[in-house]
């Protein structure tokens, strides 16, 4: 895409043969004058949460560091992100949680390091 988002899901799946969902998005942002940073946020909702919660996990890197990404090394760092992750990458910072829930609340937050949130 021209905006330099992306979108990947990991593997497809029959209607029938439930696994839960798995995606990641990778948007380009504005950290500062002519400066641009990538933002990859990803998240996993799985059918079996006894064996495993949902999970929220985020990177932040230069403008197309995810453009040759290996997803699938991107997708097995799930298991072991726990349901928030925070990343910061010089003025970018992201923050995503993930509510543990069968129909979750997802949250991503894009700022700057200097900017504070106080209520999302």
């Amino acid at each position: 895409m021209a905006n330099g988002a992306r979108f990947y899901t990991p593997k497809s799946q029959r209607s029938q043969d439930p696994r839960g969902s798995a995606a990641a998005v990778v948007y380009r942002g504005k950290y500062a004058d002519n400066a641009f940073c990538d933002r990859m946020i990803m998240w996993s909702i799985p059918w079996q949460r006894f064996t495993q919660d949902n999970a929220a996990y985020c990177e932040i890197n230069e403008v197309g560091h995810f453009n040759g990404a290996v997803w699938d090394e991107v997708y097995n760092k799930i298991p072991y992100a726990g349901r928030e992750s925070t990343a910061n990458w010089k003025e970018c910072r992201t923050k995503v949680t993930v509510e543990s829930d069968t129909s979750p609340i997802y949250k991503a937050i894009c700022t700057r390091v200097s900017t504070v949130v106080t209520s999302v």
